[in-house]
C-alpha cells in the first residue's frame, strides 16, 4: 500500500469522526439499570461516525455473563463481506446505566458507556465521551429491522440529554449475514 493511500483513507476517516473539543456534558443514565434484564443481542440503528466501524455493516453487540463475569462481543461485517469480532468485559455500576467497558485488546483502560435510556425489549440510547477525544452516541435495538418508533425512543432519549442528532448515521443492517 503506498504511502499517499493511506494519508488519504486517513483523511477521509478523521473527517467523520466526532470530536468532544471540550469537556463532556454531564448526562442522565438509566436508574436502577437491570443488567440482566440488557443481557443479549441489541443491533446498531444509527451511530455517531467512530474510526473503528467506519467501513462495518451488520454491527451487533452480544452481552452475557461467563463465569460471573458481564461480558460484551461487537460484531460486524467489515466492507460487507469479511466478519470481525471483538470482545471485552463490562464493570457494571448497579445503580445506574454506566458501564465500563474494557476491550480485551486494551487491558489498561476503560470506555466509559452511558445507557441513557432503555426499556430493554426494543431499543436503548448509549453514550460515550472522554475529554479531549472522541463522543459516541448509538441507537440499539433488539430486532434488525426494528419498528420505527423503537429507533424513535432512541433518539428522543438523545434529544433529551441536547446530544446532537444531525451527527447519527444510519448502519447498514441489510442481507446481513451474520
Amino acid at each position: 500500500m503506498s504511502l499517499k493511500f493511506l494519508v488519504l483513507i486517513s483523511t477521509l476517516l478523521w473527517r467523520h469522526l466526532v470530536l468532544a473539543e471540550s469537556d463532556c456534558p454531564i448526562v442522565s443514565t438509566v436508574e436502577n439499570f437491570n443488567v440482566t434484564a440488557y443481557l443479549g443481542k441489541w443491533y446498531e440503528q444509527e451511530k455517531y461516525p467512530i474510526l473503528t466501524e467506519t467501513f462495518g455493516s451488520c454491527i451487533y453487540t452480544d452481552y452475557y455473563q461467563e463465569d460471573g463475569t458481564t461480558r460484551f462481543k461487537n460484531n460486524e461485517l467489515l466492507f460487507n463481506l469479511l466478519p470481525l469480532s471483538i470482545g471485552g468485559t463490562v464493570s457494571v455500576n448497579s445503580t445506574s446505566g454506566l458501564l465500563l467497558i474494557t476491550p480485551d485488546y486494551k487491558k489498561t483502560k476503560h470506555v466509559p458507556y452511558y445507557v441513557l435510556d432503555t426499556d430493554y425489549e426494543t431499543f436503548a440510547a448509549v453514550w460515550t465521551c472522554r475529554e479531549n477525544s472522541t463522543r459516541g452516541a448509538w441507537i440499539l435495538t433488539r430486532e434488525r429491522t426494528p419498528l420505527e418508533s423503537a429507533v424513535e425512543n432512541g433518539r428522543s432519549a438523545l434529544d433529551r440529554e441536547n446530544l446532537s442528532l444531525e451527527e447519527l448515521r444510519k448502519t447498514d443492517q441489510k442481507d446481513c449475514k451474520n
